[in-house]
């Protein structure tokens, strides 16, 4: 299954995480343009078929990106989309002169941990009592 990366909207990712089970809530269109006022944003999605098999979206916070949230709908997993998005978000960073993308994760996505250290994120900090990690790369 070969897939296309374009720009996407806040709909798209609003239905793309709707359908993937790890994520327990679905953030609002009110969420999105908070956290996008007065500061850079992207949004990128990934296409098969004309359909979104997943999405990668972050904004601007001080002298990092923030990569806030992305991932892939679990029939599409397993075939390069989640590391294509993050390499788009990476390059639209360098691009824009951004030096460095942080990102909150849990302990218990063990998954996600793996990808971010595999692509060298490192281990900025932890609080051992909730599990939740921020990680951080240079570009």
């Amino acid at each position: 299954m070969e897939f296309t990366i374009r720009k996407g909207t806040i709909k798209e990712c609003i239905a793309c995480e709707k359908q993937i089970a790890e994520f327990d809530y679905a953030y609002p269109e009110e969420e999105y343009s908070k956290r996008f006022k007065d500061t850079y944003f992207s949004i990128f999605v990934a296409e098969i078929d004309r359909k979104i098999a997943g999405y990668k979206v972050g904004y601007q916070k001080g002298d990092f990106f923030y990569s806030w949230l992305g991932g892939v709908i679990p029939a599409y997993r397993r075939k390069g989309i989640a590391k294509a998005l993050a390499k788009k978000q990476e390059q639209d960073c360098r691009d824009r002169g951004i030096e460095k993308i942080r990102f909150k994760t849990y302990l218990k996505y063990d998954k996600m941990l793996r990808f971010a250290l595999k692509n060298h994120f490192t281990i900025l900090s932890e609080d051992k009592r909730t599990g939740k990690l921020v990680l951080e790369k240079k570009l």
